[in-house]
């Protein structure tokens, strides 16, 4: 719903209320080794009231003042099917018994409002600029015990009680999880756009961030939680120009540092795993202290404490850009753009376990490899089992050539085309998301072990769209209707596969915190498979089949997504079959523990995630 409201002649406001509501039953581990009693059930609300107001001061004078409200509520419940805890995991086999995705809560408001006034005078339009966000935030994470069992076997051995500690790990979150907190998100900026010369416009402009935290727990036994960090040196300088350089060629150039705003989830997991036991989420091994025997569920007086916890001088991740441009024309409507673009992400997040100490071994490759038993001998801190740290410093480049060509509308045609030659290199943690919230990390003692392909690299990628509208004119009035009031629209995307990284069925250095499979055999460097090219041509074809008065048109519509329905993977089966990993005997007495045997195989088997097929919809419309 939208209201617009002109005050005066000088004054428009404009206000508007947008309400979401959402019900998904059988929405988390559904399909799969996921039988029907591990699901859960999604609700979920969003609403958003927002309002706009345009203050028109003089002819050279405007300010613009916007607010807005966002509410989201959204959570997992247990549905009709779900079964009762402890959830139980016969690795490979099946998810049964209960589910460990119900509980879950995030609630989230964020009152927000910003102002900014535009003044003109002579060649230079200034801007200036503020904004303020109040983000009141309550989390509650998924409380369960999920116990994970190697086999049927295992399985059944616990279950009849002949070994009630036979599986290989048990999992859980324990306590009140719920927690509240409220982050404070400020900035501020100056800009000018400076017509030097009629063939010469230069815009420079500074930016302040600053985000402040909630307040953490004075008391927390841990004491990186007792307090959180709270940069001030949030300073972002931008330059760019654009020069005219005759009639047909014009060079443009920018260079700005853009500071990314960091995610409040993290201060979440910090505030109930500060380690006071309240909440945190534990993974015990059979062996460990307080382990419990199945099927008893996880407590704070069984489990030693974890803690996530985040560093105590982070800073807020950051990029510096930089792009060169040059665009030439070539005929009337014809032109070229050559350009080079320079990303490097710096200070960026990465998660790591600070409580390891003394390995028991090394793979062959350097890597330590830690005891999963918690003792003075293994962790730093033994009152707490791991410590996982919200860590800055990573990395990332981005660097890329791209040529654009565009003919503009004439004779029916409109053609576009786009190439770039691209390479990511990062030592940052491959994450589909704002928010490092798993660690991923080879080594958590050395990073750098991580430096390699982005999972976003693509060295080739292709597009192109082109419009036809034929117009001709045949002396058949019949004809001249049917070759005309046709327009065919195509869209080509062509790219590089994306990278694949190798990884082995477990879990090689034994570091309870890193994700499951996800570690990569010795000798195997990071994003070293590259899946098939992507190649894609969707169609749409629109006929005109009568118009009224100039105005009203009405029209044919077909579509084709894919339309050669070409199989395009986006992700391989790339985990090494544990029967091609050398892993016999322990680490200690085994140097080749993690190491290939034999070649690797030439192509992994397409047990792959695939983009959608051919779609093919037809419909009318009407357009006026």
């Amino acid at each position: 719903m939208r209201g617009d409201w002109d005050i005066d002649a000088k004054n428009r406001v404009f206000v508007r209320v947008n309400y979401f509501r959402n019900a998904y039953p059988f929405n988390t581990a559904v399909g799969g080794l996921n039988t029907l009693v591990a699901e859960s059930d999604f609700k979920d609300r969003a609403h958003v009231a927002g309002l706009q107001w345009v203050d028109t001061l003089s002819s050279n004078w405007l300010n613009e003042f916007r607010f807005s409200y966002p509410y989201r509520n959204e959570k997992h419940i247990a549905g009709s099917l779900t079964g009762p805890q402890p959830a139980v995991t016969i690795s490979g086999v099946a998810n049964i018994n209960g589910s460990t995705s119900v509980g879950d809560v995030f609630a989230e408001k964020i009152p927000s409002w910003n102002d900014n006034a535009t003044y003109i005078h002579g060649p230079n339009t200034y801007k200036a600029g503020m904004g303020f966000s109040r983000m009141i935030d309550v989390q509650e994470g998924d409380t369960f015990t999920q116990y994970v069992f190697p086999s049927i076997s295992a399985y059944q051995a616990a279950l009849n009680g002949t070994n009630p500690k036979s599986y290989s790990t048990v999992n859980g979150l324990i306590g009140n999880s719920r927690v509240g907190y409220i982050s404070n998100f400020f900035n501020f900026f100056l800009q000018d756009n400076w017509q030097a010369r009629p063939s010469l416009l230069v815009s420079y402009g500074i930016r302040y961030d600053r985000f402040l935290s909630p307040a953490a727990n004075p008391t927390a036994p841990y004491p990186f939680s007792r307090s959180f960090n709270n940069p001030a040196g949030n300073v972002s300088p931008r330059l760019g120009l654009a020069w005219r350089l005759g009639n047909k060629t014009v060079v443009r150039a920018s260079w700005g540092k853009f500071y990314d705003a960091p995610p409040t989830n993290l201060w979440y997991n910090a505030l109930f795993n500060d380690g006071s036991g309240n909440a945190f989420n534990a993974s015990l091994s059979p062996a460990s202290s307080g382990a419990p025997s199945y099927p008893q569920a996880l407590t704070s007086a069984t489990a030693i404490p974890s803690v996530f916890t985040v560093a105590p001088n982070f800073r807020n991740g950051y990029a510096m850009t930089t792009t060169l441009q040059i665009s030439r024309q070539l005929a009337s409507n014809d032109a070229i753009t050559l350009a080079f673009v320079n990303t490097g992400g710096r200070q960026l997040q990465w998660l790591h376990n600070i409580n390891l100490i003394n390995p028991i071994t090394a793979l062959a490759d350097g890597r330590p490899v830690f005891s999963p038993t918690v003792s003075a001998s293994t962790r730093a801190n033994p009152a707490f089992n791991n410590v996982t740290l919200e860590d800055v410093g990573a990395s990332s480049g981005y660097n890329a050539l791209e040529v654009n060509y565009e003919h503009r509308f004439s004779h029916g045609f409109l053609v576009s085309g786009h190439y770039i030659y691209s390479h990511t290199i990062s030592d940052a943690p491959d994450v589909n998301g704002f928010e490092q919230n798993l660690v991923y990390v080879e080594d958590p003692t050395n990073r750098l072990r991580d430096r390699g392909n982005s999972h976003i690299n693509r060295p080739h990628s292709f597009t192109a769209s082109t419009v036809w509208s034929p117009s001709v004119k045949v002396g058949n009035t019949f004809a001249n209707r049917l070759v005309n009031d046709n327009e065919f629209a195509v869209l080509t995307n062509i790219a590089s596969g994306d990278e694949q990284n190798i990884v082995a069925p477990l879990n090689l250095n034994d570091d309870p915190t890193v994700a499951a499979s996800v570690t990569r055999p010795v000798s195997i460097g990071r994003n070293t498979v590259r899946g098939p090219k992507i190649v894609q041509f969707d169609l749409r074809y629109t006929r005109t089949l009568f118009t009224l008065k100039e105005r009203l048109r009405a029209q044919f519509i077909t579509e084709a997504t894919n339309l050669f329905n070409h199989p395009n993977v986006t992700s391989l089966n790339t985990t090494i079959p544990a029967a091609n990993l050398n892993l016999a005997g322990t680490p200690a007495t085994n140097p080749s523990f993690g190491t290939i045997l034999g070649p690797l195989p030439t192509s992994f088997p397409y047990s792959a995630t695939v983009l959608q097929g051919r779609i093919l919809d037809f419909g009318v419309g009407v357009r006026w």
